[in-house]
């Protein structure tokens, strides 16, 4: 009789090299290896992925956050936290009213990680805003662009946020007699992209005046206009409408300025050293984000991509030539003749011409002779 040989079992090595430690019961090796080649491709998968994120540029918004472990100025600091400018933020430094882990700083120069380090103004502790607040506000004329008028009691910006828990200020400046866009936030690194003239964040305004803008005055405004405050000078001028009749009152005219510069009272110095009085002006456009159909005295909140609309640049439009004293001759156009009938179908031959004579009209006879 032939006895049945046993079975060979996988002894505990092999056994223990197969299992998972919750399961006990083993597992084939064409199953784990499939495992293993799973694994490799989402590791690669995950570094092409790291690879594309580093070509991605980051949003404006990430760009203007700085990390809370990272280091930074104590005025800088103190602006973020209160809400104040720099300078004046050095002023509380210079006065000894700043404190780092109880010690009275006095040095400009020192430099706060947040996460770490405890900053006091008279037993203050002094705190960064915990999220951005990026805010696109229609500013109606007659309203001042400060949080708060202690002189007059005139109507400023901060009556028109009165639900609004989180403090918030005004980046850049709107006249009083000047409406349209103006940007709110809590984030001074943002304002100051936006306000400082080194990044060039253009502005774009729509003015209307009392009479038509002469295209000399149009280059003039291009090539810059000597002030008490510098040269003043326009990216682009562009003449939208044009209104008059033979009474004076109604001539105006509306154009479309660029500039890439925020001096105080700038368009309006401009125009009124060419003669021009401005009925209205309006800002409607900070960049490529643009005011759009937001009524007067209304808000909204941004989202990441219309803050890095700010900082996109423009298109660029065709300047206008500064140089008004020579002018492009246009070359009049050739008219070719139309050659005559002998080129066309060769010389006319001889014919004999009936002449033909012209009778002359009978004279009517007087009723008497015809009787």
């Amino acid at each position: 009789m032939k006895t049945k040989t046993p079975k060979k079992k996988y002894s505990n090595t092999t056994k223990n090299r197969y299992t998972d430690n919750n399961s006990s019961v083993a597992k084939k090796p064409s199953a784990v290896l499939k495992k293993l080649s799973h694994s490799k491709k989402t590791n690669e998968l995950k570094t092409r992925v790291l690879k594309k994120a580093k070509h991605i540029k980051p949003t404006a918004v990430d760009q203007t956050k700085k990390s809370i472990h990272q280091k930074m100025r104590l005025n800088q600091f103190i602006a973020q936290a209160t809400l104040l400018s720099r300078r004046k933020s050095e002023e509380l430094i210079i006065n000894k009213e700043i404190r780092i882990n109880g010690k009275i700083i006095t040095d400009l120069s020192t430099q706060v990680t947040p996460s770490q380090d405890k900053v006091f103004h008279k037993k203050v502790l002094l705190k960064l805003p915990r999220h951005n607040i990026y805010i696109m506000f229609y500013k109606p004329a007659q309203v001042l662009t400060s949080m708060s008028d202690t002189e007059a009691e005139r109507a400023h910006v901060a009556q028109f946020f009165p639900q609004l828990k989180s403090r918030i200020f005004p980046v850049g400046r709107l006249d009083w007699s000047s409406e349209g866009l103006l940007l709110m936030t809590n984030d001074g690194e943002f304002s100051q992209k936006v306000i400082h003239p080194q990044f060039k964040v253009t502005k774009t305004y729509l003015i209307k005046i009392d009479r038509p803008l002469s295209p000399i005055h149009k280059s003039k405004l291009i090539a810059g206009i000597p002030s008490d405050i510098g040269r003043l000078k326009a990216n682009h001028v562009h003449t939208v409408k044009q209104y008059s009749r033979n009474d004076k009152k109604t001539k105006y005219s509306w154009i479309q300025i660029q500039i890439d510069e925020g001096k105080n009272r700038m368009l309006r110095r401009m125009l009124s050293k060419l003669g021009y009085r401005i009925q209205r002006l309006k800002r409607i456009a900070i960049g490529n984000l643009k005011l759009g159909k937001l009524p007067q005295g209304q808000f909204t909140y941004l989202s990441p991509q219309q803050v890095d609309k700010i900082f996109t640049p423009t298109k660029e439009v065709k300047k206008i030539s500064t140089d008004f004293k020579t002018r492009t001759v246009t070359k009049k156009r050739e008219i070719k003749k139309r050659p005559t009938r002998e080129k066309r179908l060769g010389p006319i031959k001889d014919s004999k011409k009936k002449t033909t004579t012209k009778r002359k009209p009978k004279a009517q006879k007087s009723r008497r002779h015809r009787r």
